[in-house]
């Protein structure tokens, strides 16, 4: 039922996973299979987390992806989601989370990877995850993949990224 409305409509083939319990126990076995990558930062290093990668534009996506991050939290996942109230810049803590990031999970919803113009987005994140050879983990929430955003730009980079032999998260 989630899935039906994160995605816009029905759902006729594609994601199967149905709740965040289900999504954090996906990224956990991915966390734990690569333990060393994000548990306690190198010495020297600043990479010390899974940092949570998502369009943000729909308050049922926002509570979907909270569920996640506490499932995840519970289980000793050190993990970061830009968390801006109105009024506040999501600018310094989406660097910030880059910045400290060792993985990211990239939440791929029909518009992932889109060019907004607000230049803290997932197209800079997925850009600069992948430039900085950061482990991407896609999770694949739309119909499509790589998902398909409306603008090219964003269309090419997913397509790139997002390559047939990156394993995605369904």
């Amino acid at each position: 039922a989630f899935c039906t409305s994160f995605l816009r409509g029905p759902l006729r083939s594609g994601p199967t996973i149905k709740s965040s319990a289900q999504i954090s126990s996906s990224l956990y076995s991915v966390h734990s299979a690569s333990a060393s990558d994000v548990n306690a930062g190198d010495a020297g290093s600043q990479r010390r987390h899974l940092l949570i990668s998502a369009r943000f534009n729909k308050p049922e996506r926002m509570t979907f992806l909270k569920d996640v991050k506490k499932a995840l939290e519970k289980r000793y996942v050190p993990v970061y989601m830009v968390d801006a109230s109105p009024g506040q810049s999501f600018a310094m803590p989406t660097m910030a989370g880059l910045y400290h990031a060792k993985m990211m999970a990239a939440v791929c919803t029909d518009d992932y990877g889109q060019v907004t113009g607000a230049r803290y987005e997932t197209f800079h994140e997925l850009r600069y995850a992948w430039e900085k050879a950061l482990k991407i983990i896609p999770l694949r929430l739309c119909e499509q993949y790589p998902p398909k955003p409306p603008d090219e730009e964003g269309q090419i980079q997913n397509d790139f990224v997002f390559s047939q032999s990156l394993l995605y998260i369904d």
